[in-house]
């Protein structure tokens, strides 16, 4: 029995390290979750065709480090930017990618605009979990 749990964990960890951060499978699921686990909700908006997007999601959200504290402090979800109008909570947006933070209430807390690299997401990802838990919407 103590070799399964083992195994399980193992097996648990790998499957987090080869996918990387732990997206939600729709928006009302991960606005639900970020309520309940009292966590803020990072919604990323990008497009296949956009390489920006693409090394947005890679280098600097597939960054170790970065990805352990996405799923460790907050509810992930991906929207493609054609499906932004479905949500009428979410601010225009003017280009992409875009990463905006909420409180799990559903207050816009942070918005990044175009690329940033881990430092700089790291700053921004801070100020967020900083401003939640002292009581600040931002």
């Amino acid at each position: 029995m103590r070799r399964f749990f083992l195994f399980a964990a193992l097996l648990w960890t790998v499957t987090v390290a080869l996918y990387g951060v732990e997206w939600a499978k729709d928006m009302q699921s991960a606005q639900a979750r970020a309520l309940k686990e009292h966590k803020p909700l990072m919604v990323f908006i990008e497009a296949d065709y956009c390489r920006w997007c693409k090394k947005m999601k890679y280098r600097t959200l597939g960054d170790d480090k970065i990805e352990q504290r996405i799923d460790k402090e907050a509810v992930a979800v991906k929207i493609d930017e054609e499906d932004v109008s479905k949500y009428r909570f979410l601010p225009p947006v003017d280009g992409i990618p875009t990463t905006l933070f909420f409180s799990p209430n559903g207050t816009l807390m942070q918005e990044i605009f175009g690329y940033v690299d881990s430092d700089v997401f790291k700053n921004y990802f801070d100020s967020v979990t900083k401003a939640l838990k002292s009581g600040k919407k931002r």
